[in-house]
């Protein structure tokens, strides 16, 4: 059928939850800008929420280093053996900048400091590793969740509402009014049993509109649902983020995402409200049967399992809930819900008006206009619907129709709104458009004003929490290179990186916009120092451990066990922070540090290592490689979606300097950022997206191509001879560091082949 074009639409991703502040505040000494933005507030050291406390280690220190000038051809600085791996373009940019990318076709982020055994290497560990590693760790642990527990529970759920809902069908006492509308409830569970289970059985009464449906979704083209009668955006079912890595996590992404996106719509904007009536006697036919029992839970004791943890790890719902409609039908009928009751429409009306009443939609998650003249309704009740983000929602309010005529947001929205000075100059252009540049700072304005207890509401928004630090331009006391625009723009880069992982991970929960070793010879190490963001991993870390742990979802097993991998990830983040405090104060950093620091980048890789049946059911390929994708914004009138992602790893080379402003060459890994549009019909996988990398790879974004100092190195000129390990040499170099374990050397010689 012929679809007539949609004129606006947007999806996005966001969190809400409440809690309270408790404990003092501290300062970092060192705040020279403003302190009307974000990035410049003070701190509360302890703040308890719903799902656990999220606990902050107080930071007291002020930079005292003198910066060493870099010598012509760097005559004053031991290159510490890297020198075979310089070229004259690389030796011109650290001379200017003190640092050099260079893109030497590195697929994995660990690889340079995992399978470089030589332990005179002088390493450089950068925020990119840890936060890699926050992704890595995250991101399996997701899917475990969803693998062992969602997934069954879901499917319990789903069955038990359609097991019911068909009794009702078949009851003989019930009013034959209702009857049409349990057989789209039917056939809406249906579809979703269906996407999980392809040989799950459809009823004869809704065969048909339930193949339509499917056959929808297996299209992935923008139509009108067969059951709900509004026009959905089935692109959108296609599985991405880590779901493409077994058939299992495919289907449930499908069938979550279903349950999510598909809302039972309060009002449709004509004068008789037929739909928005049918629609809201479907919820709350749904509703009524979630008191069934379950062997010996209830229907809602499923649900609440699977809200209560999306809540915490991505937010809460920006639609209306089953519980909310639940409670205005309780009010409505005097504490006395019966399903007759649905008969009556003046009934059905009242309980509408009420449910208007409540909290509106944040971000339009659907194809909100889709005609000239007509506009659907966003407000209604989703089965699991997915969540508001800070991020999305400044994408939304800086696009049509927002702003009249700028179709599409940029990355640098974001951090320009949290207060990078670098985000809001890269914009420059933006201001073009008419009202950017007050939309902007309105929402530079409401941001600045959000209380540390919505920064740490749920695992989302503590990640974002994170990465504020990255954002602040360095002064004086810092080391040489942090205080130039360049190492703030890469640092922007990293921050931007971190943010696209974090999409990736969360892209079924969330709404898109539419619009240890000793050291053989005296080697310098050195850390990025960013104590601000080390302290704010470990503290995020430690409150999903213990949410987690309060709901008895650790998962531990003979093979794999979390409470152990989360602990090691707190502890090495609470070094790098005493770390990074110790070089940006210019103490000396002695022996055990050095070591610490060298052997970080293996340390952090064990913490995200899994053996046994899940790594085998939940793990694919595509996981050994750091590049991921994921899709951020839909705009349909052009029907193109904005992708962001993670490239190739940059070798990053740094001069740094010791307390007694000696100077030494250093190396390490960091992010690349890509965004660019894809058309909405294909919208790229993890699998795709690296397939890309290697046969027609998009440009950077503008900005970091003109203001990082990046080398490109073609054809393998330059080898980092480290990561060439000889079979003949291997045994040898793993009994150096034999006390990390045989699984580790087993995965290691494996993931390195």
């Amino acid at each position: 059928m012929n679809i007539k074009k949609p004129i606006i639409s947007y999806v996005i991703i966001g969190i809400v939850v409440s809690s309270s502040i408790i404990g003092g505040f501290f300062l970092i000494k060192n705040l020279t800008q403003n302190n009307n933005t974000v990035i410049q507030q003070q701190i509360p050291l302890s703040i308890n929420s719903s799902f656990a406390t999220f606990n902050l280690q107080g930071l007291n220190y002020t930079p005292s280093i003198v910066p060493t000038n870099i010598k012509k051809g760097l005559n004053n600085v031991n290159l510490q053996g890297l020198d075979k791996e310089l070229t004259p373009e690389i030796i011109e940019k650290l001379e200017e900048y003190g640092f050099a990318l260079v893109d030497k076709g590195i697929e994995d982020i660990y690889k340079p400091v995992d399978f470089d055994m030589n332990t005179e290497t002088p390493m450089y560990v950068t925020t990119d590793l840890c936060l890699h590693t926050l992704h890595s760790l995250f991101d399996i642990y997701l899917r475990i969740l969803e693998y062992y527990y969602f997934n069954e529970n879901f499917t319990t759920m789903i069955s038990a509402l359609r097991e019911h809902q068909i009794s009702m069908y078949k009851s003989s006492s019930l009013d034959q009014s209702l009857k049409p509308i349990l057989e789209k409830n039917i056939a809406y569970l249906t579809v979703i049993l269906r996407l999980l289970d392809n040989q799950t059985s459809i009823p004869n009464c809704v065969k048909d509109i339930v193949e339509s449906e499917l056959g929808k979704i297996n299209t992935g083209i923008p139509d009108y649902s067969s059951i709900f009668g509004y026009l959905e955006d089935f692109s959108q079912y296609k599985p991405r983020g880590h779901y493409t890595r077994s058939e299992k996590l495919a289907n449930y992404f499908q069938a979550m995402m279903y349950a999510g996106r598909m809302k039972f719509i309060l009002d449709d904007k004509t004068e008789e409200n037929n739909l928005g009536i049918e629609q809201t006697k479907m919820a709350l036919l749904l509703v009524y049967t979630f008191s069934a029992e379950i062997d010996d839970q209830i229907i809602w004791d499923y649900w609440d399992k699977i809200v209560r943890t999306t809540n915490f790890l991505v937010g809460v719902s920006d639609d209306l809930t089953p519980k909310e409609y639940f409670e205005v039908w309780l009010n409505q009928t005097e504490e006395h819900i019966e399903l007759s009751s649905l008969t009556d429409d003046e009934l059905v009306k009242n309980i509408i008006n009420k449910l208007q009443e409540l909290k509106e939609p944040k971000i339009n998650s659907r194809f909100t206009a889709t005609f000239e003249g007509e506009e659907n309704s966003e407000k209604g009740m989703s089965l699991f619907g997915q969540s508001y983000t800070p991020d999305a929602y400044i994408f939304q309010e800086l696009v049509y129709d927002n702003l009249p005529s700028r179709m599409f947001p940029k990355g640098l929205d974001i951090f320009s709104v949290f207060g990078s000075k670098r985000a809001e100059y890269h914009l420059a252009s933006e201001k073009e458009y008419e009202g950017y540049t007050e939309k902007i700072n309105e929402l530079r304005d409401e941001f600045s004003n959000l209380s540390f207890s919505d920064w740490t509401q749920n695992f989302y928004w503590q990640w974002l929490f994170t990465l504020l630090p990255l954002l602040k331009e360095k002064g004086e006391g810092y080391p040489g290179y942090m205080q130039s625009d360049a190492w703030t723009d890469k640092s922007l880069m990293t921050a931007l990186a971190s943010w696209a992982e974090l999409k990736h991970d969360t892209i079924l929960y969330s709404k898109q916009a539419y619009a240890v070793m000793g050291l053989t010879k005296s080697i310098y190490h050195y850390l990025e120092p960013y104590p601000e963001v080390y302290s704010r991993i470990a503290a995020t870390v430690s409150m999903l451990k213990e949410g987690l742990e309060k709901r008895g979802l650790l998962y531990s097993d003979e093979n794999n066990n979390f409470e152990s991998k989360f602990n090691e990830f707190i502890s090495i983040m609470n070094n790098l922070t005493e770390i990074s405090i110790k070089e940006l104060e210019n103490k000396p950093l002695n022996s055990e540090d050095l070591s610490f620091i060298q052997m970080t980048g293996k340390r952090l890789l064990y913490t995200t290592i899994i053996y046994g049946k899940e790594n085998e059911e939940i793990t694919s390929e595509t996981d050994k490689r750091t590049a991921i994708i994921t899709d951020v914004f839909t705009e349909p009138n052009s029907e193109q979606v904005l992708e962001v992602g993670v490239g190739n790893p940059f070798i990053i080379y740094v001069v740094v300097q010791d307390h007694k402003g000696k100077l030494y060459l250093t190396r390490g890994v960091t992010f690349s950022y890509y965004e660019f549009k894809q058309p909405m019909n294909n919208r790229l996988t993890d699998e795709e997206w690296q397939e890309m990398l290697e046969t027609s790879p998009p440009d950077l974004p503008e900005w970091i191509q003109q203001n990082l100092p990046i080398v490109q190195i073609e054809n393998n000129e330059v080898q980092v001879k480290q990561l060439a390990l000889q079979t003949s040499d291997i045994q040898i170099k793993i009994k150096k560091v034999r006390n990390l374990g045989d699984n580790y050397w087993n995965y290691a010689i494996e993931r390195h082949d």
